[in-house]
C-alpha cells in the first residue's frame, strides 16, 4: 500500500491508531498540482485521457486511472471551496 501511494503522489499525512479498539487509519493528501506526476519514472498508475470527464459520475464505466490536477482556474475542482461556515450559504462554483 506505502509504494501504491507513493505511485499515486499521495502524501502521507497522519497515521493514528484508536486506544479503545486499536483501529487504525492513515491520511494522505492528493497533489495539488500535476509536477510529481510529470516526474514518474513509469506511468503506473496510469493517467487518465485527456478527453475524459474528470467530472463524469452516472452510467460511466470505471477506468483504472487518475485524472490530472486541473490547472484552468475555471475548471471544477481546481480552487478549494469557502471556509466553513461561509460555504454553508453559498453553492460551489
Amino acid at each position: 500500500m506505502t509504494e501504491l501511494t507513493k505511485l499515486m503522489c499521495w502524501d502521507l499525512k497522519a497515521i493514528k491508531r484508536d486506544k479503545l479498539n486499536a483501529v487504525g487509519a492513515a491520511i494522505f493528501r492528493k497533489p495539488t498540482s500535476n509536477e510529481c506526476y510529470n516526474k514518474r519514472p513509469q506511468n503506473e498508475p496510469p493517467l487518465c485521457a485527456d478527453s475524459d470527464d474528470a467530472n463524469a459520475a452516472w452510467n460511466v464505466p470505471l477506468q483504472a486511472c487518475m485524472h490530472k490536477v486541473p490547472v484552468d482556474k475555471s475548471k471544477r475542482g481546481s480552487r478549494w471551496p469557502l471556509q466553513w461556515p461561509l460555504r454553508l450559504e453559498k453553492p460551489p462554483y
